[in-house]
């Protein structure tokens, strides 16, 4: 696991992040606590602060965490790490093992909600960026600036947002290969996964003219990877109002995961999707874009990764 360079103090600890597993599962490291990590999750589609706590006989293999000082050992695999740490200035009682920031856009003053964006407020501009490694290792985030994305490229795609609650935009048109679909139709940037989701028929058409086939053990499509190398697959090229947007074969085909020359192909039917957008876009959004997200203006801004 490699350490990010960069530090959190949003009303909240400060904290130091690290990358791990899948999607954007967030370690965290609190200051002056060796060796004692809890789950963290950045959530583009909730707004809520969410902790997960431990019962009260403890939960197996979870690491344990609450309010105060110095360790006490549960059992030889369980213990609790008082962690000095508070949530919006308000302290956190009890243990927890997990909890979830939501980056959404706020649709109530509700003090329980609306935790990142309230403490956006106390910066210049209320703004953030996300941008995610090739090998999914260093994820970059930046408070208030988009510098970190203008040193990828001076140029970057703005697009207004088109929801009150979600980083939604108009998807226009769509290349993939020799299929060309318009569209008008909405996407979501959705951080809770690691695939790109689009409607059942376009997805169908992807299947059946790149040769896809359903992995029942993966309970993902592949492609053979014997017959032909990632690079040879097409990119996927989606029309917003000021540009195209790319994703490249490296980012939306996973060739780490490979059985049998197999690679999982990280498109799926956005048929079952629970917020209904039409399409949603997870992490290789943000593995080929530095991704600005704006509340002041409700833009999305998309800066290209040049430096790959």
């Amino acid at each position: 696991m490699s350490w990010l360079p960069f530090w959190v103090c949003l009303g909240f600890a400060p904290l130091s992040f690290y990358f791990s597993q899948d999607d954007l599962k967030i370690l965290t490291r609190p200051v002056n606590i060796d060796g004692q990590n809890y789950d963290f999750f950045l959530d583009t589609t909730s707004e809520d602060l969410q902790i997960n706590l431990c019962d009260k006989n403890g939960v197996k293999n979870v690491t344990c965490f609450q309010s105060g000082n110095g360790n006490k050992p549960i059992s030889d695999n369980q213990f609790i790490s008082k962690v000095p740490i508070s949530f919006a200035k308000t302290p956190l009682n009890g243990q927890f093992y997990s909890a979830t920031i939501g980056l959404s856009l706020p649709t109530t003053s509700n003090s329980t909600c609306n935790l990142f964006f309230k403490a956006l407020s106390k910066f210049q501009k209320r703004l953030f960026t996300l941008f995610l490694d090739r090998e999914a290792t260093h994820l970059d985030m930046a408070i208030s600036s988009s510098h970190r994305c203008d040193r990828l490229s001076k140029s970057t795609i703005h697009v207004p947002v088109t929801s009150d609650k979600y980083w939604q935009f108009e998807v226009q048109k769509m290349y993939f290969g020799n299929l060309k679909v318009d569209l008008g139709q909405r996407a979501i940037i959705d951080t809770r996964t690691s695939f790109v989701g689009m409607p059942k028929d376009v997805f169908e058409a992807f299947n059946q003219t790149q040769g896809f086939f359903w992995d029942a053990n993966n309970q993902a499509y592949n492609v053979d990877c014997n017959l032909r190398t990632v690079e040879e697959l097409p990119h996927l090229r989606i029309k917003i109002q000021e540009g195209w947007l790319t994703l490249r074969p490296l980012d939306y085909v996973d060739a780490k995961h490979i059985s049998n020359g197999r690679c999982v192909v990280k498109f799926q039917s956005s048929e079952a999707y629970d917020l209904k957008a039409e399409w949603f876009f997870g992490t290789p959004i943000i593995t080929d874009y530095c991704v600005t997200f704006n509340f002041d203006n409700r833009t999305l801004g998309f800066t290209r990764n040049m430096l790959d």
